[in-house]
């Protein structure tokens, strides 16, 4: 019977072993997304800005080709 729970408890540490790896796999792979997200925010943001700076710029063109 001793065996038995030895064993038993013996699995239950592996298993919980098991889980907070897991949770810590899962951990690092919600940071590593967060970062990304962040990282294409900040990607979209400037490309915002390039194309009102495009928009600009093709205005001004437009201007002085009409003045000429």
């Amino acid at each position: 019977m001793r065996v038995l729970l030895w064993m038993g408890a013996r699995h239950l540490h592996t298993l919980h072993m098991a889980q907070m790896a897991a949770q810590e796999a899962s951990r690092v792979m919600v940071e590593a997304m967060l970062r990304q997200q962040g990282e294409m925010r900040e990607v979209s943001t400037g490309s915002q800005r390039l194309e009102g700076q495009l928009r600009e710029m093709e205005r001004r063109v437009a201007e002085e080709e009409s003045d000429l």
